[in-house]
């Protein structure tokens, strides 16, 4: 399912036993994917973590080379993008850890 934490949605997935999540595994796509490319590995891993749960954010971006893909930064601010980019992951991890 979509959902959003902080900043950033994606595809979030509830831990395969049910109940409260004992920890969180976040999957983060690469360059000109969507959180969609990665969110059927939810379920393999959730084989070997059952208390686990998913979040696959989407990258706050339209990639610049692939409109139908997102990215983290553009590329040709590679000073100032990857800080950013980090500092919303952090906020969503943040958002995600305190409601689960």
């Amino acid at each position: 399912m979509m959902k959003s934490f902080g900043p950033l949605s994606g595809v979030f997935t509830a831990p395969a036993r049910g109940g409260e999540a004992s920890s969180l595994i976040l999957v983060m796509h690469g360059w000109g994917a969507d959180a969609n490319d990665l969110a059927d590995l939810a379920y393999p891993m959730s084989l070997r973590f059952p208390g686990a749960a998913f979040f696959v954010p989407n990258a706050p971006e339209p990639c610049s080379m692939n409109p139908m893909g997102r990215q983290w930064f553009d590329l040709a601010d590679s000073t100032a993008g990857p800080v950013a980019a980090g500092k919303l992951v952090e906020q969503s991890v943040a958002a995600a850890i305190d409601e689960l």
